[in-house]
């Protein structure tokens, strides 16, 4: 008996024979950080090893799909389009720290930050759907 794998099944199986589940950011090698379009969709640009051709995973990350302002204070949340509500985000590839100006929806705005290293996981069957799918531990 053979069994029909999909191209997506193949790597789902490589993904999780690498470990994905664990931290993307400890995991993966850096590239880019943008504030995206009219600076107020940011993302992360990542490159991910797998063990199987062709040995490279690269990632985009919108940090809007998985961060919330909450009156002025960055927190995770999956859906959380924070984008529009702050601006000059500004990320720290060593630390893993996102810093933005954010409105508190009362005329006041706040400088603040949100470590990703302890904020995002990955959400692999979404991921698998649609590869910018992350959420918040």
């Amino acid at each position: 008996m053979f069994a029909v794998v999909s191209p997506s099944s193949a790597l789902l199986l490589t993904v999780l024979a690498t470990g994905a589940l664990a931290n993307f950011l400890e995991e993966c090698d850096f590239l880019s950080f943008s504030r995206g379009a009219n600076s107020k969709d940011p993302f992360l640009h990542y490159s991910c090893p797998i063990n199987a051709p062709p040995y490279v995973w690269c990632s985009k990350l919108m940090l809007s799909d998985c961060i919330v302002n909450d009156k002025g204070v960055l927190r995770g949340r999956e859906r959380g389009n924070f984008g529009p509500t702050c601006d000059k985000c500004q990320y720290n590839e060593k630390t893993g720290k996102l810093s933005c100006w954010c409105g508190d929806g009362e005329g006041r705005i706040h400088w603040n930050s949100v470590n990703l290293r302890f904020r995002l996981a990955f959400r692999l069957k979404d991921w698998m759907l649609r590869d910018e799918v992350w959420e918040y531990l």
